[in-house]
């Protein structure tokens, strides 16, 4: 079953005035917080300045090859324990509402889902307590 959990943030990137005036970009925060500072994006700009995107961005570009290599797989195949954890505001969930569902019918020992309330797509970072709860409970059916 899927549960809802955490309240939707409503202050979350806005633009706050400096001291000085200046606009400049406050603490993304989620339903438990803050969890992107300033120095965290200076720090994330710095990497890829340094190292470019070729690194991230190769998944993506590789998307087609990988469905060739396992084209022929069925979902009977994934026989593991599954489990999904994702946010309401998450992209990926937006443009594919019914991945769950899909999930919950192909996948053999599929253990449920959380989506995780005004959460986006760093789950991880962005609602810490709630993602391990539910990780921790899915981890418990193991």
């Amino acid at each position: 079953s899927t549960r809802q959990i955490g309240q939707t943030s409503t202050d979350g990137g806005h633009r706050v005035p400096d001291d000085d005036g200046r606009a400049t970009r406050a603490a993304v925060r989620g339903p438990e917080g803050p969890w992107l500072t300033e120095a965290d994006l200076q720090t994330y700009a710095d990497e890829f300045a340094h190292s470019g995107f070729f690194g991230p961005i190769s998944y993506y570009r590789n998307l087609d090859a990988n469905f060739d290599i396992v084209k022929e797989f069925s979902p009977e195949r994934l026989t593991m324990p599954a489990y999904f954890i994702g946010g309401t505001d998450d992209v990926v969930n937006v443009m594919d509402p019914s991945g769950i569902e899909r999930m919950r019918n192909l996948l053999a020992d599929f253990r449920g889902s959380t989506v995780l309330e005004g959460v986006g797509h760093w789950t991880q970072q962005e609602a810490p307590a709630a993602f391990n709860e539910a990780l921790l409970g899915f981890l418990r059916t193991l």
